[in-house]
């Protein structure tokens, strides 16, 4: 498949991207072709005491992925295991495959690209949903702070036209929303929805949530610890050696997978008219649908 970069309004470029089934993918770190790979993962044997951590880009995977590791390993301590080691799209199924036991699986993915056995064996899911608006934030200091493609160079108010004319990876977000607030209403899958900005909230309250739908016995002293060792200042270093390390993720000086972490930190970045026409591009996406967002706290 050809791959495909568009210009922002200043002419900057955001991509590469392969287009396929209406989702514009990043250029994946694999050698088996997209339409293969997708195919291979919808076949994907799926085991009785897998876990999977599901969320639109930016919504807080790397924090909650670590933080359920954490609950099912017992331990608060930090190892050299990574989420991208564990994410679908981002290996090749023969090292899904084999993955010791109990494996906790994440994804970006639309739910219509799922492995099929999730939703026939009952898999359990952890869903984690983030307001909009803090997600093109931290999807645009994310895309200029890679190195790869030398990332991109624009500013964020190109990029945000960007975000909203649905030229970004992984699909557009009310879609993604769209998708899986199916599966949360069809109540045929065990799913355990939680906002990114009630975990920031509360974060042992609902990580205690979490434990109990996972059928995890753990203590709240653990949860706490667990709370404390993923704290966005005590992540980032350890992003930036221990955990880039084992997967080879290369970003240019002073940026890293984890940033601020802010619940309303959109504030900071995004105009009145900005806003303005943001609300109007939710109210569209979200005509028909009965989810809500958190948007300050």
């Amino acid at each position: 498949m050809a791959t495909r970069k568009f210009k922002d309004r200043s002419g900057c470029e955001l991509g590469p991207y392969i287009e396929y089934d209406g989702i514009l993918f990043p250029i994946l770190p694999i050698k088996t072709p997209l339409e293969q790979h997708l195919n291979n993962i919808a076949n994907l044997e799926i085991r009785p005491d897998d876990i999977l951590i599901s969320a639109y880009p930016k919504s807080g995977t790397h924090w909650v992925w670590e933080m359920v590791r954490m609950l099912i390993s017992g331990s608060p301590e930090h190892i050299k295991d990574s989420k991208v080691g564990r994410m679908l799209e981002f290996k090749e199924t023969k090292t899904i495959d084999d993955l010791p036991s109990p494996r906790l699986l994440n994804t970006h993915l639309n739910v219509r690209h799922l492995p099929k056995q999730i939703f026939t064996k009952g898999t359990k899911i952890v869903h984690v949903y983030r307001n909009p608006k803090d997600i093109a934030v931290s999807f645009y200091c994310h895309a200029t702070g890679i190195k790869r493609n030398n990332g991109y160079s624009g500013t964020f108010h190109d990029f945000l036209d960007m975000f909203l004319r649905e030229k970004v990876a992984f699909g557009n977000w009310g879609d993604y929303i769209k998708e899986w607030e199916e599966v949360f209403d069809k109540g045929e899958t065990p799913i355990k929805a939680v906002a990114y900005e009630d975990m920031k909230k509360n974060p042992v309250k609902h990580l205690k949530e979490i434990a109990t739908f996972l059928e995890l016995d753990v203590t709240d002293e653990l949860c706490a610890a667990i709370v404390d060792a993923c704290s966005f200042s005590k992540m980032k270093p350890i992003a930036e050696t221990l955990k880039e390390k084992a997967v080879d993720i290369t970003w240019k000086e002073g940026s890293s997978i984890f940033r601020k972490g802010q619940v309303g930190d959109w504030k900071n970045w995004i105009t009145v008219a900005e806003n303005e026409r943001f609300d109007e591009f939710i109210e569209t996406k979200m005509k028909e649908s009965d989810m809500k967002f958190i948007y300050t706290l």
